[in-house]
């Protein structure tokens, strides 16, 4: 269960000594979940890293970090903007959700 905690697809309370266990809501809350966890606790941390320590690496080392740094860069926005996009719409159905992603995807 604990796994499943850290995942996000179950929650817990506690009762006394007890913890009590639930469904953490429907698959779009566990994606959104996934992907503030990843952004908070993988992407920004890398970027932030490697911002606060490019000007110690050699040039070539240099020239790397910021090729990796940029590609770090987009896929934190790629994120933050769906995880936006799944806050506003995940209540939505089906075809709505869909027309939505359509016109972004224009």
């Amino acid at each position: 269960l604990s796994l499943l905690e850290s995942l996000g697809l179950v929650i817990y309370s506690k009762e006394g000594r007890r913890k009590l266990y639930k469904a953490a809501g429907s698959l779009l809350d566990v994606l959104e979940n996934f992907l503030e966890r990843t952004l908070k606790h993988q992407l920004s941390p890398t970027v932030k890293f490697i911002k606060e320590n490019l000007p110690r690496f050699n040039e070539r080392t240099r020239k790397n970090a910021e090729t990796l740094l940029q590609e770090y860069e987009k896929a934190r926005i790629l994120l933050k903007i769906n995880v936006e996009y799944l806050k506003k719409w995940k209540d939505l159905s089906p075809e709505n959700f869909a027309k939505k992603m359509r016109i972004v995807m224009q």
